[in-house]
């Protein structure tokens, strides 16, 4: 088992490609941390996860929940070996048709949020910990109506080159997985 002995936080990881992440990870004997926003898919999650695995129901795009978030974690579980920033949106933003709200929206969620969980997680990182970040192949495609979602994977891809500098020396790897479509709720 691969991740015997580590913790592991996953935004997000009350359902979609965080919750198989997290059975993933389980599965590899990791502890982990999920979040989401809906209390009642987050309830579900830790009950089919089982017992290395705890819930906490946060936002990502809002600071106070981020704060309350990683001083439970600190509390919980001490250090993290792994982070998955995963929590994301899409939407549709079409040219000429889109309102700033809804433009904003995707990239508070996508990519600031992304930005504040590491951010957040910083000090609880351990040396050689690894942070993930979720990308998407919108980063290289040109699909009508994603202008926003393609912006935000884009600039996670490049806002995790400069994080990876920021914690090379203290070996910690920044990587960014770009799936293809999936289906999710």
């Amino acid at each position: 088992m691969k991740l015997t002995g580590k913790k592991a936080l996953i935004t997000g990881g009350n359902s979609g490609i965080g919750l198989a992440t997290a059975r993933l990870f389980v599965a590899e004997g990791a502890e982990v941390a999920i979040t989401g926003r809906d209390q009642k898919t987050l309830d579900e999650a830790v009950a089919e996860l089982g017992p290395n695995v705890r819930g906490y129901r946060a936002d990502v795009t809002v600071a106070d929940d981020r704060k309350q978030l990683f001083a439970d974690i600190a509390k919980d579980f001490g250090k993290l070996d792994v982070v998955f920033a995963n929590a994301g949106i899409s939407g549709r933003t079409p040219t000429g048709a889109t309102d700033e709200a809804a433009f904003e929206n995707i990239v508070r969620t996508n990519l600031n949020g992304a930005f504040f969980t590491i951010n957040s997680a910083a000090s609880l990182l351990n040396d050689n910990a690894s942070i993930i970040f979720n990308g998407s192949v919108h980063n290289y495609m040109g699909q009508a109506g994603l202008a926003a979602y393609a912006a935000t994977k884009g600039g996670v891809v490049s806002m995790a080159r400069a994080i990876a500098a920021d914690f090379a020396p203290r070996n910690i790897r920044v990587n960014v997985v770009a799936p293809g479509a999936t289906k999710t709720p």
